[in-house]
């Protein structure tokens, strides 16, 4: 039997777009903040918490638009957080689940793997869930 993709998911966009702008405002209202309270101790700490933060926000980003998923009859592979390479053979599947940031977890005996950023999470879940009830369909059929 071949193997077919069914469906593959796409980068939702609004994370990977907005995180930066909201990086931007902040390290711009921080950087004004620190400017205005020169004479302050205080601003060098809160300079310092904006960059730590604009760093993460940036890094997060960045990792949130690495993510991606394929679902086929046979597999579901992708890369996910940090660009780590999942391959995942549907036998192996024993749950799939929404997560927040537009997520996609699936659950295995070894443990889940979390794709993020994902516009068409809800039809992905929907291919997943079904290739889940007809590999259970079948085991069911096959005990009679």
């Amino acid at each position: 039997m071949n193997e077919n993709t069914i469906i593959k998911g796409s980068v939702d966009r609004t994370y990977t777009l907005l995180i930066p702008v909201v990086l931007l405002l902040a390290g711009g209202l921080s950087f004004l903040y620190s400017l205005t309270m020169a004479s302050s101790i205080d601003s060098e700490n809160v300079s310092i918490a904006a960059g730590v933060v604009f760093i993460l926000l940036a890094f997060f980003s960045f990792c949130l638009s690495r993510c991606e998923i394929t679902v086929t009859n046979k597999r579901v592979y992708g890369k996910a957080l940090f660009g780590m390479r999942v391959d995942l053979p549907i036998d192996s599947i024993s749950a799939v689940g929404t997560s927040w940031f537009k997520g996609i977890s699936v659950s295995t005996s070894s443990g889940r793997i979390t794709f993020f950023g994902v516009s068409n999470r809800d039809e992905i879940h929907k291919v997943i869930s079904n290739l889940l009830l007809e590999r259970q369909d079948n085991n069911f059929k096959s005990r009679k």
